[in-house]
C-alpha cells in the first residue's frame, strides 16, 4: 500500500505544508503510487509521468510543486466553467431578443410559399428598378412586405452617416473590420492603428449608440452596436452606418439581424464578383413598428446581454493572467493575485 505524505515527510518537512489545508493534502495522498525503484512517486497533475514513464519521485518539493498546482489549476477551472456560464447566459438573453422581436413582426418566413416564378411588365420591372436579376422580383419577397407592418423604411425612420472621414496620421484610432463583428452583435479584436497606417477603406467614423451594418452578400448579418468602447472608432467603408430616433439602439440592432429584415436585404444584393447590397437599395429597406414597451425590453435584455458577455470575458482575462504570473514568475505571485483582486467565484460577480 503507497505510503501517506506524513509517512514520507520528516518532521521538519512536513511544516512546510502546513500552508495547504485537509482537501489538498488528501488530494496528493489519493495519488501517491510506488515507482519502479519502490520509492513513493505522483503523477504529475501538468506533465503526468516522465520521460521514463514511471512515476516522479514526491521529495517534499514535488508535494508542494504538486499542491500548488493542483490549486492553482482548480480556481482557474472554476474561473473559466463560471465565464463560459456567464457567455451561455448572454447568448441565451440574446436569442430572447431575437424572438421577442419576431413575434412582434408576427411573420415566420418558412411557412410563406416561394413561387419559383412570377411575371412583372415592363414599368413594373427593369423600367422601374433597373434590375434584370429573377429573384428580385419572387413574389414571396412581395408577400413578406405586404405582411410587414412597415412604419417606414431606413431613410424615413433612421439617420445615415456615409461622410468619409480623413484620420490624421499621428493619432491613434480602432478600427473595425467585418472580421471583427460576431453572431451576436459584437464586436471583438479590433486592433489600433496610427492613421498614417490605416487601409483607404477605413474612412466612416463611427459613435457610441450607431449601428454598423455590413453590405456584402454572405455577411449581412454582420450588424454591431457601437458601445463606449468604440466611441469615436473607424469603420470599414464596407459598413452602413445608422442610428434612428425611433427605434433605441438595441432594437434597431435586433430588427437588422431578424429574418424578415436579413430576406429583404438579401434581396436587395446586386452584382458579380462582389454581390453587396447598394446605398439606395439599403435605404428603401423597410422596417417594422415596435412598440415603445417592446422597445424599452429590448433595451434592457441586449444590455444584460453584453454585461454577461464583458463579464465572461474578464473572467477568461483573469485566468490567462494567473497563468501567466504562475508560468513567469511563480505560483505563490498567481496565488497572491487571486486573493488581492478577489477573482475567487466566490467573491466575484456575486
Amino acid at each position: 500500500m503507497p505510503k501517506k505524505i506524513k509517512d514520507i515527510l520528516k518532521p521538519d518537512e512536513y511544516k512546510h505544508i502546513l500552508q495547504f489545508d485537509d482537501d489538498d493534502k488528501n488530494w496528493i495522498n489519493e495519488r501517491i503510487n510506488t515507482r519502479s525503484d519502490g520509492e513513493p512517486g505522483v503523477e504529475c497533475v501538468v506533465r503526468g509521468k516522465n520521460d521514463d514513464g514511471d512515476y516522479f519521485k514526491l521529495t517534499p518539493e514535488e508535494i508542494i510543486r504538486q499542491c500548488y498546482a493542483h490549486k492553482l489549476i482548480d480556481k482557474i477551472r472554476k474561473v473559466v466553467n463560471r465565464a463560459h456560464e456567464f457567455l451561455h447566459e448572454s447568448e441565451c438573453l440574446y436569442s430572447e431578443a431575437e424572438k421577442l422581436i419576431d413575434n412582434e413582426i408576427g411573420i415566420d418566413i418558412d411557412s410563406i410559399d416561394k413561387d419559383a416564378s412570377t411575371i412583372k411588365s415592363f414599368s413594373e420591372s427593369f423600367g422601374n428598378t433597373g434590375r434584370l436579376d429573377a429573384e428580385y422580383y419572387q413574389l414571396s419577397s412581395y408577400r413578406i412586405m405586404d405582411m410587414l407592418n412597415a412604419g417606414g423604411t431606413i431613410a424615413t425612420l433612421c439617420h445615415f452617416y456615409d461622410t468619409n472621414f480623413m484620420p490624421k496620421k499621428t493619432e491613434k484610432y480602432r478600427y473595425i473590420e467585418l472580421a471583427n463583428v460576431g453572431k451576436k452583435g459584437e464586436i471583438e479584436d479590433v486592433d489600433i492603428f496610427y492613421g498614417d497606417a490605416l487601409p483607404t477603406r477605413a474612412r466612416r467614423l463611427v459613435k457610441k449608440g450607431n449601428i454598423i451594418v455590413s453590405s456584402i452578400e454572405g455577411s449581412l448579418s454582420s450588424c454591431a452596436l457601437i458601445t463606449d468602447m468604440f466611441n469615436d472608432s473607424l469603420c470599414s467603408t464596407g459598413f452602413y452606418v445608422i442610428d434612428s430616433e425611433y427605434y433605441n439602439s438595441e432594437t434597431l440592432l435586433v430588427i437588422l439581424k431578424s429574418k424578415v429584415v436579413q430576406h429583404l436585404l438579401k434581396r436587395g444584393c446586386s452584382g458579380t464578383i462582389l454581390t453587396n447590397i447598394s446605398r439606395e437599395e439599403f435605404l428603401n429597406i423597410p422596417l417594422p413598428k415596435i412598440s415603445s414597451e417592446m422597445q424599452y425590453k429590448i433595451r434592457n435584455i441586449i444590455s444584460d446581454t453584453y454585461n454577461m458577455r464583458n463579464k465572461g470575458k474578464e473572467l477568461i482575462g483573469s485566468a490567462i493572467h494567473i497563468l501567466e504570473l504562475a508560468i513567469e514568475q511563480d505560483e505563490d505571485r498567481a496565488m497572491k493575485w487571486l486573493e488581492d483582486y478577489n477573482v475567487e467565484l466566490d467573491k466575484c460577480y456575486s
